[in-house]
């Protein structure tokens, strides 16, 4: 299961389609959340305060984090990082069921092993390209404060954040 972002059709010597797309946990990325505070809470707890909009469940938890408590104090963000920053806190691996939407935490000794995998230069890339893609560069300030206070109305869009586009103004 994938979220597609962009489709480019291209025809120089054969006819081809390059798809540009991510794992189905990238759609998490789109689901943001303000200022979250927890004392002492479990993984899963702070797991479902995490997916609760989102349409994704907790599944498989390693049993050894289980009942271990955690503190955070995270300011705003996307759903996705959220999530990172849960592993990273618990020092565990997600592993996304991406079929039945489902979020497995895992030790990393539970689902890594060193098969001793070594790429030496020349070997497995044929070829490699970079591509920029100006459509990402945008600084985005969103702009709330004390008792949901917004700037809607002040502001000319309408909406509670503001757009940095100087990149584009520069001749890039």
């Amino acid at each position: 299961w994938f979220v597609i972002t962009s489709l480019k059709e291209s025809s120089s010597d054969k006819e081809e389609l390059i798809v540009n797309c991510f794992l189905r946990p990238y759609e998490i990325r789109y689901k943001k959340y303000r200022d979250y505070t927890a004392t002492s809470y479990t993984i899963e707890e702070v797991s479902n305060d995490c997916l609760s909009p989102t349409g994704w469940k907790i599944g498989y938890i390693t049993p050894s984090v289980k009942d271990k408590k955690r503190q955070f104090d995270l300011s705003g963000g996307n759903r996705l990082d959220f999530l990172n920053e849960i592993a990273k806190t618990f020092d565990v691996v997600i592993i996304y069921d991406t079929h039945n939407k489902l979020v497995n935490y895992y030790l990393e000794s539970e689902v890594t092993t060193n098969k001793g995998f070594r790429i030496r230069d020349g070997q497995y890339i044929t070829s490699i390209s970079n591509t920029k893609d100006a459509d990402e560069i945008v600084t985005r300030l969103t702009v709330y404060g004390a008792d949901d206070l917004t700037i809607n109305g002040v502001n000319p869009t309408g909406q509670s954040y503001i757009e940095d586009f100087s990149y584009f103004m520069q001749g890039y």
